[in-house]
């Protein structure tokens, strides 16, 4: 005849190992819903990554406007006269043409003391190019854009 005492141990072995397992159970179902929710908010904010990337980019690409072609810029002769005089003609403030411009209004302020031609960098002129196609009106609603 088996010990009482073993037969015991057993059956609180056997239903110790039950309970523990319908609580780990539980715990996995959560925790594989928890994964599936995770999973699916990494999908969901790649996504957004990606449109946002596609938004900006057409953003970018509006606001170039029409791109200037290579020679265009070439002929495109920037002096500090025609800096102070753009700026005169769109009415705006050094700083508010830094800001159209994407550069500082400290640089603006050495492009116009600076006699003669001027050299700058690509996206500067192409910047330039552009408002240089624009009206006072135009100007005005890029600056309350930026």
């Amino acid at each position: 005849m088996p010990n009482i005492a073993q037969v015991l141990k057993e059956e609180i072995a056997r239903i110790a190992r039950r309970e523990i397992k319908q609580e780990t159970a539980k715990l996995r179902r959560d925790s594989v819903w928890l994964k599936k929710n995770i999973a699916s908010l990494k999908r969901h904010i790649t996504a957004l990554e990606r449109e946002n990337r596609l938004l900006r980019s057409e953003v970018s690409r509006q606001r170039t406007g029409s791109m200037p072609r290579g020679e265009e810029l070439k002929k495109m002769r920037i002096t500090g006269a025609m800096i102070r005089g753009l700026r005169n003609r769109l009415k705006v403030s050094q700083a508010n043409l830094a800001r159209l411009i994407g550069v500082s209004g400290q640089s603006v302020y050495q492009w116009e003391r600076k006699k003669g031609g001027l050299r700058l960098r690509q996206e500067t002129k192409v910047a330039l190019y552009r408002i240089r196609q624009m009206g006072k009106r135009e100007a005005r609603k890029e600056l309350e854009k930026l």
